[in-house]
C-alpha cells in the first residue's frame, strides 16, 4: 500500500492514512485488515489529512454508503490534520533532501517528516 506512511514518535508509530487506506478499511479487504491492525494498535497514532474527508465522502456517494458512519469512525480513530501552505512548502524542502538518498521518496512522506 504505497499511500500508507509511518514514522516513530516518542516510542509510538505515527501513520498518515489517505483515502485509499480508509476505503480499504471500510470495505474490509485484505489491505483493509492491515489498516485495521494499525488503527486498533494502542501504540499507533493515526493522522488523516483533511482533504481525504472530501474524497471519502465522494467514495461514499458513489457507493451508496451513508457518509455519517465512515466520517464518525475516521474522526474517532484518527486526528484530522489540516495541511497548511507552510506544511507543503516545508515538505518540498524535505522531499528534495530525501530524494538525494531515496529516488522515490514522495510528497506525502515528506509531509510526515516535515
Amino acid at each position: 500500500m504505497s499511500t500508507l506512511l509511518s514514522m516513530r514518535i516518542c516510542g509510538d508509530t505515527a501513520y498518515l492514512l489517505d483515502t485509499y487506506a480508509w476505503v480499504e478499511y471500510f470495505i474490509g479487504s485484505k489491505k483493509g485488515e492491515f489498516v485495521r491492525g494499525m488503527v486498533e494498535d494502542e501504540n499507533s497514532v493515526i493522522y488523516t489529512p483533511e482533504c481525504c474527508l472530501a474524497e471519502l465522502k465522494g467514495w461514499a456517494i458513489r457507493e451508496g454508503v451513508d457518509f455519517k458512519e465512515p466520517y464518525r469512525i475516521v474522526r474517532k480513530l484518527s486526528d484530522i490534520h489540516c495541511i497548511t501552505t507552510g506544511d507543503w512548502l516545508e515538505a518540498a524542502t524535505v522531499r528534495s533532501e530525501m530524494r538525494k538518498k531515496a529516488k522515490d521518496f514522495g510528497m506525502m512522506g515528506s509531509l510526515i517528516v516535515a
